[in-house]
C-alpha cells in the first residue's frame, strides 16, 4: 500500500481532559477521543479543523458519550484515557495511538 499521499501526523500536544475524554493538537489539526462505554472509544481526526459530526449511516441511534468512569493522565511523553474495560495510549512525539484491552492485548 502506497501512502505518499497520507499526511503523517508528527506531534500531539496541548492535550485537554474533556467532560467525555480528551482533545488534543496534531499539527494542523485537532484530535478527540470520547468514551461512548466503558470498553468503547470513538477516535476523531478533524480535517480542515473541523470534526465531521456526521460521517456515517450506520448507527441507527448516536450513542451518548459518558461523563464519567474514566480517567486521563499525563506525562512527557504520553497520555493515556482509561476506563475498566479499555485503555488509549497517545504518544506525543512521535504521535501514536495504541489501544489495549484489560488484559493487556492489543485491540
Amino acid at each position: 500500500m502506497k501512502t505518499d499521499n497520507y499526511a503523517r501526523f508528527a506531534r500531539a500536544h496541548s492535550i485537554t481532559q474533556t467532560k467525555h475524554g480528551l482533545t488534543a493538537e496534531l499539527d494542523n489539526e485537532q484530535l478527540r477521543l470520547d468514551v461512548l462505554a466503558p470498553d468503547v472509544v470513538r477516535i476523531k481526526i478533524s480535517r480542515g479543523g473541523v470534526f465531521d459530526e456526521k460521517p456515517s449511516f450506520a448507527l441507527a441511534d448516536e450513542p451518548k458519550p459518558m461523563t464519567s468512569g474514566f480517567k486521563v493522565e499525563s506525562s512527557t511523553d504520553k497520555t493515556e484515557l482509561t476506563t475498566e474495560g479499555i485503555r488509549v495510549v497517545v504518544s506525543h512525539e512521535p504521535f501514536a495511538i495504541d489501544v489495549y484491552r484489560p488484559d493487556g492485548s492489543v485491540v
